[in-house]
Protein backbone atom coordinates (compact mmCIF):
# COMPACT_ATOMS: atom_id res chain seq x y z
CA UNK A 1 0.00 0.00 0.00
CA UNK A 2 1.66 3.55 -1.16
CA UNK A 3 2.28 5.86 1.65
CA UNK A 4 0.69 9.00 0.39
CA UNK A 5 -0.03 12.32 2.13
CA UNK A 6 -3.00 14.97 1.42
CA UNK A 7 -1.47 18.48 0.54
CA UNK A 8 -3.70 21.16 0.36
CA UNK A 9 -3.62 23.26 -3.09
CA UNK A 10 -2.23 26.63 -2.55
CA UNK A 11 -0.13 29.11 -4.56
CA UNK A 12 3.30 26.66 -5.19
CA UNK A 13 1.23 23.54 -6.33
CA UNK A 14 -1.73 24.51 -8.31
CA UNK A 15 -0.19 23.87 -11.42
CA UNK A 16 1.25 20.31 -10.72
CA UNK A 17 -2.58 19.76 -10.37
CA UNK A 18 -3.52 21.45 -13.21
CA UNK A 19 -0.90 19.20 -14.98
CA UNK A 20 -2.45 15.68 -14.40
CA UNK A 21 -4.63 14.14 -16.47
CA UNK A 22 -6.69 11.45 -16.17
CA UNK A 23 -6.38 8.15 -19.05
CA UNK A 24 -8.88 9.19 -22.24
CA UNK A 25 -10.99 6.64 -21.12
CA UNK A 26 -12.07 7.87 -18.21
CA UNK A 27 -12.38 11.88 -19.21
CA UNK A 28 -16.10 11.59 -19.67
CA UNK A 29 -16.51 11.07 -15.92
CA UNK A 30 -13.65 13.37 -14.07
CA UNK A 31 -14.22 16.75 -14.77
CA UNK A 32 -10.31 18.22 -15.53
CA UNK A 33 -8.35 19.60 -12.68
CA UNK A 34 -8.54 23.48 -13.52
CA UNK A 35 -12.32 23.19 -13.35
CA UNK A 36 -12.22 21.64 -10.17
CA UNK A 37 -9.98 24.27 -8.59
CA UNK A 38 -12.25 26.96 -10.04
CA UNK A 39 -15.14 25.38 -8.60
CA UNK A 40 -13.40 25.40 -5.39
CA UNK A 41 -12.68 28.58 -5.32
CA UNK A 42 -15.86 30.34 -6.64
CA UNK A 43 -18.72 27.62 -6.09
CA UNK A 44 -17.82 26.55 -2.24
CA UNK A 45 -14.80 28.42 -1.26
CA UNK A 46 -15.95 27.90 2.27
CA UNK A 47 -16.38 24.38 2.18
CA UNK A 48 -14.45 23.00 -0.04
CA UNK A 49 -10.75 21.98 0.04
CA UNK A 50 -8.58 20.69 -3.08
CA UNK A 51 -5.88 18.88 -2.10
CA UNK A 52 -2.89 17.27 -4.17
CA UNK A 53 -2.13 12.96 -3.66
CA UNK A 54 1.71 12.98 -3.20
CA UNK A 55 4.22 10.19 -2.89
CA UNK A 56 7.11 11.31 -1.62
CA UNK A 57 7.36 14.72 -3.41
CA UNK A 58 5.51 13.75 -6.80
CA UNK A 59 2.13 14.92 -6.70
CA UNK A 60 0.05 11.80 -8.36
CA UNK A 61 -3.30 12.27 -7.76
CA UNK A 62 -5.89 15.16 -7.07
CA UNK A 63 -8.94 15.48 -4.06
CA UNK A 64 -11.25 17.36 -3.74
CA UNK A 65 -13.52 17.70 -0.59
CA UNK A 66 -16.21 19.72 0.16
CA UNK A 67 -18.86 20.00 3.24
CA UNK A 68 -22.53 21.03 2.36
CA UNK A 69 -24.84 22.90 4.49
CA UNK A 70 -27.94 20.36 3.01
CA UNK A 71 -26.20 17.49 4.51
CA UNK A 72 -24.58 18.08 7.29
CA UNK A 73 -24.09 14.60 8.58
CA UNK A 74 -22.01 13.99 5.17
CA UNK A 75 -18.51 14.51 4.11
CA UNK A 76 -18.28 14.55 0.59
CA UNK A 77 -15.51 13.76 -2.00
CA UNK A 78 -16.62 16.09 -4.85
CA UNK A 79 -13.71 14.96 -7.02
CA UNK A 80 -11.22 12.09 -6.65
CA UNK A 81 -8.52 11.46 -9.70
CA UNK A 82 -5.56 9.60 -10.00
CA UNK A 83 -2.91 10.69 -12.69
CA UNK A 84 -2.86 8.39 -15.76
CA UNK A 85 1.20 8.02 -15.39
CA UNK A 86 0.18 6.88 -11.98
CA UNK A 87 -2.68 4.19 -11.87
CA UNK A 88 -3.18 0.88 -11.16
CA UNK A 89 -0.50 1.24 -8.00
CA UNK A 90 -2.98 1.67 -5.24
CA UNK A 91 -2.82 5.95 -5.12
CA UNK A 92 -6.60 6.02 -5.32
CA UNK A 93 -7.31 3.46 -2.42
CA UNK A 94 -5.15 4.57 -0.39
CA UNK A 95 -6.21 7.92 -0.32
CA UNK A 96 -9.74 6.92 0.21
CA UNK A 97 -8.60 5.03 3.39
CA UNK A 98 -6.63 7.61 4.84
CA UNK A 99 -9.79 9.96 4.29
CA UNK A 100 -12.04 7.37 5.81
CA UNK A 101 -9.66 6.96 8.79
CA UNK A 102 -9.40 11.05 9.69
CA UNK A 103 -12.63 11.27 9.52
CA UNK A 104 -13.22 8.24 11.93
CA UNK A 105 -11.25 9.51 14.02
CA UNK A 106 -12.53 13.14 13.94
CA UNK A 107 -15.95 11.56 14.30
CA UNK A 108 -17.75 15.05 12.97
CA UNK A 109 -19.85 13.10 10.29
CA UNK A 110 -21.82 10.47 10.26
CA UNK A 111 -21.25 9.63 6.25
CA UNK A 112 -18.61 10.38 3.84
CA UNK A 113 -20.60 10.71 0.35
CA UNK A 114 -19.83 11.11 -3.48
CA UNK A 115 -21.70 10.14 -6.79
CA UNK A 116 -20.36 8.88 -9.94
CA UNK A 117 -21.56 8.58 -13.77
CA UNK A 118 -24.02 5.32 -13.75
CA UNK A 119 -21.81 4.61 -16.75
CA UNK A 120 -18.77 4.01 -14.85
CA UNK A 121 -18.30 0.69 -14.02
CA UNK A 122 -15.08 0.81 -12.75
CA UNK A 123 -15.45 3.40 -9.88
CA UNK A 124 -19.25 1.68 -9.13
CA UNK A 125 -16.87 -1.48 -8.37
CA UNK A 126 -13.85 0.52 -6.93
CA UNK A 127 -16.30 2.22 -4.43
CA UNK A 128 -18.49 -0.69 -2.92
CA UNK A 129 -15.50 -2.42 -2.59
CA UNK A 130 -14.55 0.08 -0.09
CA UNK A 131 -17.74 0.08 1.77
CA UNK A 132 -19.74 2.63 -0.09
CA UNK A 133 -23.52 1.76 -0.30
CA UNK A 134 -25.09 3.15 -3.24
CA UNK A 135 -28.59 5.13 -2.37
CA UNK A 136 -29.85 5.69 -5.76
CA UNK A 137 -29.23 7.58 -9.64
CA UNK A 138 -29.85 11.64 -8.25
CA UNK A 139 -31.60 12.63 -10.98
CA UNK A 140 -30.23 16.13 -11.10
CA UNK A 141 -27.33 15.26 -11.35
CA UNK A 142 -27.51 12.19 -13.80
CA UNK A 143 -25.00 10.15 -11.01
CA UNK A 144 -25.29 7.28 -8.34
CA UNK A 145 -24.90 8.95 -5.24
CA UNK A 146 -23.36 6.49 -2.36
CA UNK A 147 -22.29 6.56 0.96
CA UNK A 148 -20.00 5.44 3.77
CA UNK A 149 -21.27 4.64 7.54
CA UNK A 150 -18.14 6.63 9.42
CA UNK A 151 -19.88 5.34 12.67
CA UNK A 152 -18.59 1.76 11.92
Amino acid sequence: MPDITLRKIDATNYADAMKLKVDDSQKNFVAPNEKSLIQSAYEAPDESIPYGIYDGETMVGFLLVTSDEDTPDSYWVWRLMVDANHQKKGYGRATMQKLIADLTTEAKYKHLSLSYVPENEVAQKFYTGLGFVEEGLKEEWGEIVAHYDLST
